[in-house]
């Protein structure tokens, strides 16, 4: 893949043009039947790739290549790949990766991405700001809300980077409920990634810290993860859904930014 602007776009492969068998066409004909000389079809992988809108800085993101191993992440990636080990579009369960920045969420969302389209899967890739964005043009330009939201809720799996960002006005929550509900309705799966807890612990106060400033670990867990709550963020009735439909993965380490 390469980078195209803000995205990464794949490309035919020299090889397959190169195919002494198809000679590029990737069909053969054998005994008056014709059949995919590859599989899958680079054409059909491309396309899927093309549509997913993969952010180009992530291009190449594996779990294989995924470097950010402190704390419990072999944990969560041995998790990752039974998930996807067994994934079924129509009854698996999504997922949400919640933890502090720099710990490499939106590697790990394109990541899955990346092995769900390979694998024959239509995946779209969105952050949440360039979600709302998405949809206010399509409501600036007379659109309706369902032609707006249908290829987001028809997709087979949508995958919602930074999920609650935001100013988390009453629109943004009305959006999101919308677009949750009807991949909900339509057992569609999710998968999405927060810098926000899953649940705030009894523990913690409003202005406080969740790990003593004299214990140095203090950039692990900073105060806006520490104090705020998907919950709170996206409302009650989308957390529910999410709830219902997702397994909630809560990731922790070190900001692997400040380790380089």
């Amino acid at each position: 893949m390469q980078a195209d602007g803000g995205l990464a776009r794949a490309e035919r492969c020299s090889c397959v043009v190169r195919c002494p068998l198809c000679v590029g066409s990737n069909l053969l004909t054998v005994d008056g039947v014709s059949r995919a000389c590859k599989k899958p079809m680079p054409g059909a992988v491309i396309g899927r790739i093309n549509r997913a809108t993969i952010p180009a800085r992530f291009a190449r993101a594996t779990l294989d290549n995924f470097t950010n191993l402190d704390d419990d992440m072999k944990r969560h990636l041995k998790a990752m790949r039974a998930w996807l080990k067994t994934f079924n579009p129509v009854s698996s369960r999504g997922l949400v990766l919640s933890g502090p920045v720099g710990l490499g969420k939106t590697h790990l969302l394109v990541a899955l991405t990346r092995e769900l389209v390979t694998r024959g899967i239509n995946v779209r890739f969105v952050d949440f700001f360039q979600l709302l964005s998405i949809l206010r043009d399509g409501f600036g330009s007379d659109r309706s809300e369902l032609s707006t939201l249908e290829p987001l809720i028809a997709v087979d799996v949508l995958a919602i980077d930074e999920i609650g960002k935001g100013r988390n006005s009453e629109w943004e929550k009305n959006i999101l409920d919308q677009l949750i509900m009807g991949r909900y309705n339509r057992n569609r799966t999710v998968i999405a990634s927060t810098n926000y807890r899953l649940a705030v612990p009894k523990t913690v106060q409003r202005g406080s810290f969740n790990i003593p400033l004299d214990t140095g670990e203090e950039t692990k867990r900073p105060p806006d993860y520490s104090l705020k709550e998907l919950r709170t963020l996206v409302g009650d009735r989308t957390y529910s859904r999410l709830v219902e439909i997702t397994d909630f993965y809560e990731l922790h380490g070190a900001d692997f930014r400040q380790l380089r």
